[in-house]
């Protein structure tokens, strides 16, 4: 539901002059969905991903409820790993390891979004 509704507030901010632009050159549905559509929408998709990126390398809740990790741990994602480290074998040191790899792959993801937004001093 996020996820669309994102989506289309993104659609909705495309002015309907470049459509309409397109439709009088001659663009078929196809070149206004990969000409105009797709490129207005990147800012929106890239900043979508990486938003569920995060949140499912941190959903915790989710898999501990349903399947609190799983048979033979099948469905442990780092957040659930951190959890048993800590609370069930009492490593707090290696729970606090594995959680700063976690915002390390998390902030290598953010570095990616800036780095594809980023403009040679254009900032967004």
């Amino acid at each position: 539901p996020f996820a669309g509704l994102i989506l289309l507030a993104g659609l909705t901010a495309i002015p309907q002059e470049l459509y309409e632009a397109a439709e009088i050159d001659g663009a078929s549905s196809r070149q206004k969905f990969y000409h105009i559509t797709i490129p207005c929408l990147k800012p929106v998709l890239l900043i979508l991903a990486l938003l569920l990126t995060i949140w499912t390398f941190n959903s915790f809740d989710l898999m501990y409820v349903m399947t609190g990790g799983g048979p033979a741990r099948g469905t442990e994602m780092l957040a659930l790993w951190i959890k048993r480290e800590a609370t069930d074998n009492l490593r707090f040191g290696r729970a606090s390891a594995i959680a700063m790899v976690m915002t390390a792959i998390n902030l290598i993801f953010v570095a990616i979004y800036f780095k594809s937004f980023w403009k040679k001093g254009k900032g967004f």
